[in-house]
């Protein structure tokens, strides 16, 4: 499966300060949070590097066999699109769960997602 970069909307200096405005040692921030966040979307999506899990989550979605998934033009478009579905609805779970704006939940996830990777 091909690399997948999504495209932050804020520059690298709006997300330094909002992450410098964060204050982590609050409990809003607890780990036990993190977990239910990560739980809420590993019950709804494939993690994106198992790429077994992602094409057959892809093909039961849109109705076809996991061969014809491979097989087709569209391949990586789809896996591309669910990607970003992933990304998205991270944010918004961070968003909610935190009580954050969007620059803050970019911040954090890409902070999360530097640690992790």
């Amino acid at each position: 499966m091909e690399e997948f970069d999504m495209v932050c909307p804020y520059s690298e200096l709006d997300l330094m300060i909002a992450r410098l405005g964060m204050d982590f040692g609050q409990e809003k921030y607890s780990e036990e949070k993190f977990e239910k966040v990560n739980k809420e979307i590993h019950a709804v999506f494939p993690m994106p590097n198992d790429t077994a899990t992602v094409n057959k989550h892809i093909a039961a979605e849109n109705g076809i066999s996991v061969e014809a998934l491979l097989n087709s033009p569209n391949y990586s478009i789809l896996v591309s699109d669910l990607k970003k579905r992933i990304v998205l609805a991270t944010i918004q779970k961070l968003r909610d769960e935190f009580e954050l704006d969007d620059k803050e939940a970019w911040a954090l996830l890409l902070t999360i997602s530097k640690q992790l990777g």
